[in-house]
Formats: C-alpha cells, structure tokens, sequence
C-alpha cells in the first residue's frame, strides 16, 4: 500500500520534469501551404468539365515534410519548416483553384470531356551539380490526348545545413511555391488547348 502512495506522488511529480525537457529539446515548427495564389475572381460565361481522377505522389514525398534530395541519393527532411497538409492535398487544391482561373469545372467524370490524372514525380528541393534547386516534376496523364506530358519547373536557391539539421531559408520556401503554382498554371493552359 505504501509503494502504491508513494508511486503516486512521484507519477506527477516526474511527468512535470519530463514535460519541461522535452519542450526545451523540440525545434520551433513553421507550417507552410504551397498555394500562395489570390482565389480566382473571373466568372466565366461557360465552363469546360474536366474530371479530376487524383493527384498521386510518391510516398517519398507526400509527407507535410519538407524534403532535400542530394546528389548521391541522400534524402534529408526539414526538422523546422513543415507543409501545412499532405502534397497530394495542397496541390489538389491550388490545380482546382487554377483551372477555375481557367474557366475549366473540375468535377466528377460523369460528363466530363476529359479525364485527368497528375502524378507527382518530384516536389521538394535537390541538389544539382552547380547548385541547389527548388523543384516540382509533374507527369500528367490527360484523356482527351493519347499521350501524357510532363511540366518540370526549377529555380535555384540556397539552404543552410549542417552536421545534424536543415534550415530551409523563407526565400526557398517561396521559390517552390512558386515552382508550384507555375507547374499548375502550365498544366491547366496546356488541358485547357486539348478541350
């Protein structure tokens, strides 16, 4: 009876002590959506349906991690920078929001004139022989054409690493979201040629 008392008292007493340690160990977190893009503000006299099969992303990169990919296949993941919901998600989003700007309805496939499926091939940063870059790879898998494209959007920027942690500066950030919104707008001019 008195070792169950005892363990009691020492249960909170303890649990206080590691709850102090543990915030004192863990990195300040910053979240980040790609989709960085105004809502779109055209009304459209007429919109071409286009049904949105799904946006698929490797498992590799669709994690609210931020990925840097090195030349010799060494993949590190951003302790301290964050994306605010899955790949798959936030692009999704800002591909409806765009063809929207577009005048196209994305909906379901019933009387849709075409069907489209995005497969996420690369999102994140890499690193290149003269440098590092933001990077976006999409193939792009359209009904209404025989054969799917792929859009790569690039641009060179900086990141601070050491030993033991990656930093992904604020205007890295930008330049893939950026690169994202780019892709996207390029996807939906090209579909929207094809309709």
């Amino acid at each position: 009876m008195r070792v169950w008392i005892s363990g009691a008292c020492l249960v909170p007493l303890l649990s206080g002590c590691l709850n102090l340690n543990l915030k004192q160990v863990l990195p300040e977190v910053s979240v980040y959506d790609l989709n960085t893009q105004t809502p779109p503000s055209n009304a459209c006299s007429s919109s071409k349906k286009v049904a949105l099969v799904g946006v698929v992303v490797a498992d590799l990169y669709n994690s609210k991690d931020m990925i840097f990919k090195r030349m010799d296949g060494k993949i590190e993941r951003s302790v301290r920078q964050k994306f605010a919901d899955l790949p798959s998600n936030l692009l999704k989003n800002m591909f409806i929001l765009e063809s929207m700007r577009q005048c196209m309805a994305l909906g379901v496939p019933s009387g849709a004139r075409a069907s489209v499926q995005l497969n996420v091939l690369s999102l994140g940063f890499v690193e290149g022989k003269d440098g590092t870059y933001a990077q976006i790879i999409l193939r792009v898998v359209n009904s209404a054409t025989a054969n799917s494209f792929i859009v790569i959007k690039q641009q060179k920027v900086t990141l601070q690493t050491d030993a033991k942690t990656l930093d992904i500066p604020i205007n890295a950030i930008t330049a893939l979201q950026n690169m994202a919104s780019q892709a996207l707008q390029e996807v939906a001019l090209q579909i929207k040629t094809t309709l």
